[in-house]
């Protein structure tokens, strides 16, 4: 992005209609990196490279300028002028940012306490954050409300609480998550969160939805992984004696989960022929994807039921029907 979109000789033109600004982080926790960190939490940067238009005054978003140079130059063109009058106002964001900062360094979870439903997103984190660490119960009690804003990071740091301090009175609102993650900049990653929030805090209602990104997902999306291992640990927390309806539920979603092998694969050639055969190589990595979320399921089945069968030194179509009709017993 910076050697190509960046310095292109046509974006010359837009370079004095706007003042540039550079984020970087390094992680280290320093004073820079906590700055540097809040204005991403502000702007609710979870993947790199990203480009916004800001208005200074506010700094809200009035732009996404996408990476690309026809999309960098529309956002320019389409951009509202900037009018001068803002709320909140540069000293209170100015104030905003003193306060985020005393809550990452404090040594008590008093302030962060107070700061848990604060206007600004960027104290809210903070606070969010620092309970996350030393109150988590907190977060978790709280948790209904924090899910309901619209801030990928809050939203992912919310969800990785309830993975070990689950509130089931939140099921719902993370069912609804799942299905619809309202105001996401990163939408996979933020389901990703919700599904494994639900294998803590969801119930039977949860299987449902959660099937939806297990059964026929792709094996490259991490989201197809998380789904079904919290359908597994739904059922394993409402595993009864008799093996009750959210038991067998689970097990029918399980065993409609193993994927279908691609078509077509010429003996032999599963792992290719060689560096120059680059169909071959991406039938292999396919089939190894695929045969890897087979194994999953295969594993999630075992674990889930007891039972040990052994998983086809081959997986196509033949072997997975086999298994489907084992676990199906």
């Amino acid at each position: 992005m910076e050697g190509g979109l960046l310095s292109s000789n046509d974006l010359a033109p837009l370079y004095d209609s706007a003042a540039w600004m550079y984020l970087f982080q390094d992680f280290s926790g320093s004073e820079a990196d906590r700055r540097a960190e809040r204005v991403a939490i502000r702007f609710g940067i979870t993947a790199w490279p990203q480009h916004f238009l800001i208005d200074p005054t506010d700094l809200s978003v009035i732009g996404s300028t996408g990476r690309a140079l026809d999309t960098f130059q529309q956002a320019f063109e389409s951009a509202p002028k900037i009018s001068g009058a803002s709320s909140p106002t540069s000293e209170d964001l100015a104030a905003y940012d003193v306060l985020a900062d005393r809550i990452q360094t404090a040594n008590t979870t008093d302030l962060a306490k107070e700061s848990l439903g604060h206007e600004d997103i960027v104290v809210r984190y903070c606070a969010v954050a620092s309970l996350a660490e030393h109150e988590p119960t907190a977060v978790a009690q709280a948790s209904g409300d924090l899910l309901s804003v619209e801030h990928d990071q809050l939203r992912f740091l919310v969800c990785q609480v309830l993975l070990k301090q689950p509130n089931p009175a939140v099921a719902p609102a993370l069912e609804a998550l799942l299905t619809n993650p309202s105001g996401s900049k990163n939408p996979n990653r933020l389901r990703c969160e919700v599904a494994k929030a639900l294998g803590t805090s969801g119930g039977p209602s949860s299987l449902e939805i959660l099937s939806t990104f297990g059964i026929g997902g792709s094996p490259n999306n991490s989201l197809t992984r998380y789904s079904l291992e919290s359908v597994a640990a739904i059922a394993r927390r409402e595993a009864s004696e008799d093996r009750g309806a959210a038991w067998k539920k689970a097990q029918e979603i399980l065993v409609a989960s193993f994927p279908v092998p691609p078509k077509g694969l010429p003996p032999g050639r599963e792992l290719g022929d060689g560096p120059g055969d680059k169909v071959a190589q991406r039938q292999a990595r396919s089939t190894a994807r695929i045969t890897h979320l087979a194994r999953l399921v295969h594993e999630l089945l075992e674990e889930q039921t007891g039972k040990t069968l052994p998983f086809p030194a081959t997986y196509d179509a033949a072997t997975r029907a086999a298994l489907i009709a084992r676990w199906s017993e």
